[in-house]
């Protein structure tokens, strides 16, 4: 018994000393866009919530036919539409980019549609 202690006691040794920590990528942010990414996250900190996710994150321009800005959740990208973008003023800039933010950031989406399913489920259940 104490050598398959000592030999689960040597392998977790190993493997705790020889993991190397991946280095997490700071976010990519296209430079036009980035001084709304620093106003959401400085309102965040007026508000005292924590944002801790944005390693790996990008913000881009793109084409998006139906919306102003569009959040890949699980790819963690933001692709704001560079024609509409252009004809915004700055308000309602920073509001494409919090609104995005928020799903990104605050995984807002899934919430919505877990409140939504549940609320199908509770109507179905009350008839």
């Amino acid at each position: 018994m104490k050598s398959l202690t000592l030999i689960a006691l040597i392998a977790s040794i190993f493997l705790f000393t020889t993991c190397e920590k991946v280095p997490l990528s700071p976010p990519v942010i296209d430079p036009a866009l980035q001084p709304y990414y620093d106003s959401f996250m400085k309102e965040a900190n007026v508000r005292n919530k924590k944002i801790e996710r944005t390693e790996g994150m990008k913000i881009k321009f793109g084409v998006e036919k139906k919306y102003y800005g569009v959040a890949y959740i699980e790819q963690r990208i933001i692709v704001i539409d560079s024609a509409k973008w252009k004809y915004l003023d700055n308000v309602a800039r920073e509001f494409v980019m919090f609104h995005e933010l928020g799903h990104l950031l605050f995984w807002r989406e899934r919430y919505l549609i877990r409140l939504l399913q549940h609320q199908k489920r509770r109507r179905q259940y009350s008839e």
